[in-house]
């Protein structure tokens, strides 16, 4: 017969314990471990950091255990978290906004005075434009970021990977 550490012992198959009772679901459950606080609130900023509403992580929170104004304080901690986060990514976003409308404004204005239709200037023309499409758009991500950064509900990895180019 096999050796059974004790916890293996009630949580045993009924096969292997000969005139013992069966466990119900409750005395199963009562041996898992259970979270601690600190994994809770792991758990918590991570759900905030995906994007889930504060509603529900607070509710999260509350119901394993941490204290309501406890909760409170760590849900706002973690939106400043987060929204610092965002406005980081709004900044560089800006920077390079700022970086490709006035390089392509730059090139636009050296370009078009030398250019005719069907030179390769126009066409190059044609690309520098492009570019600064793109940095208007990034100026306005990055204006937006900074702006309202709790306006943006995804989560953070998909913010980052949301980029056009990317």
């Amino acid at each position: 017969m096999k050796m059974l550490t004790p916890t293996a012992k009630r949580l045993a198959l009924p096969h292997d314990r000969p005139n013992q009772r069966e466990p119900n679901l409750f005395e199963l459950v009562r041996h898992l471990p259970s979270m601690t606080a600190e994994q809770v609130i792991i758990e918590a900023r991570a759900r905030i950091i995906w994007g889930d509403s504060v509603a529900s992580v607070r509710e999260y929170l509350v119901s394993n255990g941490i204290s309501s104004p406890e909760a409170d304080i760590k849900v706002a901690e973690f939106c400043l978290e987060r929204n610092r986060e965002l406005r980081q990514m709004g900044f560089r976003n800006l920077l390079i906004g700022i970086l490709l409308v006035a390089s392509s404004g730059i090139a636009l204005w050296l370009i078009l005075p030398r250019g005719y239709i069907g030179s390769a200037w126009v066409k190059s023309a044609a690309l520098v434009l492009m570019a600064g499409c793109y940095g208007l758009w990034k100026l306005w991500v990055g204006i937006s970021y900074l702006i309202r950064p709790q306006s943006e509900h995804k989560s953070l990895p998909d913010i980052e990977q949301s980029d056009i180019l990317k």
